[in-house]
């Protein structure tokens, strides 16, 4: 009984060490869990998968000022590509203006294409689905839903 006794003890005391050890390297406690703090990651989604922060890159920024936006023909001049606007306004018809303007959304961490664009997959809380919004120069050039 003794040594089943010495060993919990033991592992007691190596978590102990293992916890704080991360502490003697840092400043100080405000400087170790602001370092931690960053990197910690967001939630993963069932929708989404990996989310970002809607300021994480500046795809996600311009996209996130898209989807606040009400949908017309202004949203479209700014922030739709000159040769995707009459694809988006066909395909989105139905789509845009039952959800935008949008507050709640939620954005997946963008993936880089083979052309440089970048998809970012969007989850909105009045939309049963999800929405794939391909970036490019700033622009939605393409839009998957």
């Amino acid at each position: 009984m003794s040594l089943r006794r010495a060993a919990k003890a033991a592992l007691l005391i190596l978590l102990f060490f293992a916890c704080i050890c991360p502490l003697f390297a840092a400043d100080d406690l405000t400087s170790y869990l602001n370092g931690m703090k960053k990197t910690l990651m967001l939630p993963v989604s069932t929708k989404v998968g990996q989310t970002a922060e809607s300021n994480a890159t500046e795809e996600h920024r311009m996209l996130s000022e898209a989807l606040s936006q009400p949908y017309g023909y202004e949203w479209l001049e700014t922030y739709v590509a000159p040769d995707f606007r009459k694809g988006a306004s066909e395909l989105g018809a139905d789509f845009f203006p039952n959800v935008l303007p949008s507050q709640g959304f939620v954005m997946s961490v963008a993936g880089k294409n083979a052309d440089n664009s970048m998809s970012i997959t969007v989850s909105f809380p009045s939309y049963d689905g999800r929405a794939v919004f391909v970036i490019k120069d700033n622009l939605i050039c393409a839009l998957g839903l």
